[in-house]
């Protein structure tokens, strides 16, 4: 508990940013930083209120926890910030729960469901800052930062394709962009078959297996220099393409670098971390080159 009545110049100032330190690094309790207005004495029957502005000192946890999330897409404290009180039922479960299901579908890289989610937590938390607008929340900016992170990766690959492999094109970019390159890596894969897919035959098939498995041989034996003649019928089409070989160069950067992330290091002569980056940096540069000529990036 804190007075700050008869603070002087900053110290008031820094006496919120102890407390917010103390709550952090200490997990301190804080109850109330109180303030005697003296000057509110006139319009307060003579007695000068005392206002609690402890609340003030969570502005600080919602900034940091924005943060984490636009960051990182981890939403765990945010979700907490949301729902303080453990609610069952009310506007600030359903937008915890939104925020919490959007943070699971980017950890889980999960683009499809992180689309829909997103679209989700922008109405949720309209909805709870209607039914609450006296508290000291930050919905707005945090409406603000839903929707310009992660709105842009929306999309739907049955109702447009196109507009969806850009969107999740984005979504790499971000991934990458904030070092979450186990991600980036595994997007990256799934993204370069479904496009091809698309250029394929003017749609994505998610549904069949055996569509991906077609196209992953079809760009195996390619990358094999396999004759023409003993190829798939995918990759008799492939192998006539005019960037098939800027294709296969992307697709083995991207296939051998996302199996390296996801054996862990488990191999005699696994590459260091700075080379795994600095051949990631390398891959999405060459992703992205890609992408322009497919029309896909900077959309």
């Amino acid at each position: 508990m804190f007075d700050i009545t008869h603070g002087l110049r900053s110290l008031p100032f820094l006496v919120f940013l102890f407390a917010a330190y103390l709550k952090t690094a200490k997990q301190v309790i804080i109850e109330a930083i109180y303030y005697g207005a003296f000057d509110l004495k006139p319009e307060n029957n003579g007695l000068a209120p005392i206002i609690d502005l402890s609340e003030f000192v969570y502005m600080i946890d919602w900034i940091a926890a924005s943060n984490q999330f636009v960051e990182t897409g981890d939403a765990r404290q945010l979700s907490q910030l949301l729902n303080p009180h453990s609610d069952n039922s009310g506007a600030n479960k359903k937008a915890a729960e939104s925020l919490f299901n959007l943070s699971l579908a980017s950890l889980l890289c999960r683009p499809l469901e992180l689309g829909n989610q997103a679209d989700a937590l922008v109405k949720d938390l309209l909805e709870a800052e209607q039914q609450q607008p006296n508290r000291v929340v930050p919905f707005e900016m945090l409406r603000q930062q839903v929707s310009q992170t992660f709105s842009s990766f929306v999309g739907n690959l049955d109702e447009d394709a196109q507009a969806a492999l850009q969107a999740q094109f984005r979504l790499i970019q971000w991934y990458h962009n904030n070092n979450r390159l186990i991600e980036a890596m595994t997007l990256a894969r799934e993204w370069l078959l479904a496009t091809v897919n698309y250029k394929l035959e003017g749609n994505v098939d998610i549904d069949s297996p055996y569509t991906r498995e077609d196209i992953n041989e079809a760009l195996w034996e390619i990358s094999r220099s396999t004759p023409p003649r003993e190829l798939t019928d995918y990759g008799k089409i492939i192998h006539k393409w005019p960037e098939k070989r800027q294709l296969i160069a992307v697709w083995n950067k991207v296939r051998i670098l996302r199996n390296t992330l996801d054996h862990a290091g488990y191999e005699r002569r696994a590459p260091h971390s700075s080379k795994i980056v600095d051949d990631a940096n390398k891959a999405i540069n060459s992703l992205s080159e890609l992408a322009k000529r497919w029309g896909l990036a900077n959309c």
